[in-house]
């Protein structure tokens, strides 16, 4: 599921539920873009925040379909992959 809020309430609400509930969650995001991976990163701290499992990652931009693979969002995909290559996150498990 993506956050719909990375503000703290939010996320201690969320996280407090799922323990309540004896649940768990994975998250959702998009690999860095062009703009960098400021984005990125705060969701990827507030999903450790939140004791999300996993984070699950789409490569592709927003709206393009894995059967719908023209030659830009290749090169989209692979710049993405490459920064994250290039900035790897701790591994806080």
């Amino acid at each position: 599921m993506p956050l719909t809020s990375r503000q703290p309430d939010y996320i201690r609400k969320l996280r407090a539920r799922a323990d309540e509930l004896g649940m768990f969650f994975e998250m959702i995001a998009s690999l860095p873009g062009k703009d960098g991976a400021s984005a990125f990163e705060s969701t990827v701290a507030a999903a450790r925040e939140a004791g999300a499992l996993a984070i699950r990652c789409r490569c592709l931009p927003d709206g393009c379909l894995l059967g719908d693979f023209p030659e830009r969002n290749r090169s989209c995909a692979a710049r993405r992959l490459r920064m994250l290559r290039e900035r790897p996150l701790p591994n806080h498990g």
